[in-house]
């Protein structure tokens, strides 16, 4: 073997599908890691902050860092940058030879890229209750119809005298154990 085959020290390969979870991407705990190493330089905090359990995993998720690294480099030096990658796609919209299917996919690979290519309506999200939604629809289609939007009142159900009794004996339960 010649002197530079053997400094050449070689990746590992990551396969995305098989039975375990090995060899996935698992970008989530290489970010943890990235902020673990922003904190300390130890790899034993580092593995503990991230939420990796053994050693073995911890080395694999930096040899994937180290992977990312190495990949986002060479994009740099042969010129493959994001505004590349943008100007490339709309010179494929742009070109009047291109068939309205090959615009169509450069289009949704915009919507895809800042995450416009599904919508998801997630009420967990917005803060707002299942009611909430209801009276905001019901005003939204009644500004048009110039109709008042009916308040509705709740009638709250009578609790049954059993219920109550039993409520109040766990309330002097509860009194008797922290005094």
């Amino acid at each position: 073997m010649k002197k530079e085959e053997q400094s050449v020290k070689l990746k590992p390969v990551l396969f995305y599908n098989g039975r375990y979870n090995y060899n996935s991407s698992n970008r989530f705990k290489q970010d943890l890691l990235l902020k673990a190493m922003e904190i300390t330089g130890d790899p034993e905090k580092m593995r503990q902050m991230a939420g990796i359990k053994t050693v073995t995993e911890f080395y694999r998720e930096m040899d994937k860092l180290h992977i990312r690294r190495d990949y986002h480099s060479a994009m740099g030096r042969w010129g493959i940058t994001p505004d590349y990658i943008v100007q490339k796609i709309k010179d494929i919209i742009e070109d009047i030879y291109n068939k309205p299917a090959i615009k169509l996919r450069a289009l949704e690979m915009f919507l895809k890229s800042v995450g416009l290519d599904t919508y998801k309506s997630d009420v967990s999200d917005s803060g707002n209750s299942w009611e909430d939604l209801i009276a905001d629809d019901n005003v939204r289609d009644n500004i048009n119809n110039d109709e008042k939007v009916a308040d509705y009142e709740v009638i709250v159900p009578e609790i049954p005298k059993e219920e109550l009794e039993r409520m109040e004996l766990e309330k002097e339960i509860g009194k008797g154990m922290y005094d």
